[in-house]
């Protein structure tokens, strides 16, 4: 069962699971601990426990979390507060991928202003090597 989520004005969602994205235009207040696929938010928003995202996290606007985030890329035009740890996992995969030598070719100026690390080898091809 798919439940979708959105807020358009001001509201709040429950603590829960939902198997969809969770969608905030205007503000709103999400009680408790949250899992969801995805989070976009387009105005503000309230997370009063932790939210786990299987995929992205949007912000334009501003959000606050009191507790841990976990999502597969975070992104954020205006402010985000995180009251607790971050996990990223992208950043996670590049950062091992970086330690394990798979890019020691690619010059460090290929690493600068770019945001994953795949944008850093598409830099790198774009380039020419």
């Amino acid at each position: 069962m798919v439940i979708i989520m959105h807020i358009s004005g001001s509201g709040h969602i429950p603590a829960g699971e939902y198997n969809d994205k969770i969608s905030v235009s205007g503000s709103g207040r999400l009680d408790g601990n949250i899992r969801c696929t995805a989070l976009s938010v387009a105005g503000s928003a309230h997370c009063a426990g932790s939210l786990t995202c299987t995929e992205d996290i949007r912000v334009s606007g501003s959000a606050h979390m009191d507790e841990g985030v976990t999502a597969a890329s975070l992104s954020v035009s205006g402010s985000a507060h995180i009251g607790g740890d971050l996990t990223i996992k992208e950043t996670i995969r590049g950062f091992k991928e970086i330690i394990e030598g798979k890019h020691d070719a690619i010059p460090e100026s290929c690493f600068l202003f770019a945001g994953t690390i795949d944008d850093v080898v598409a830099k790198w091809k774009g380039e020419g090597k």
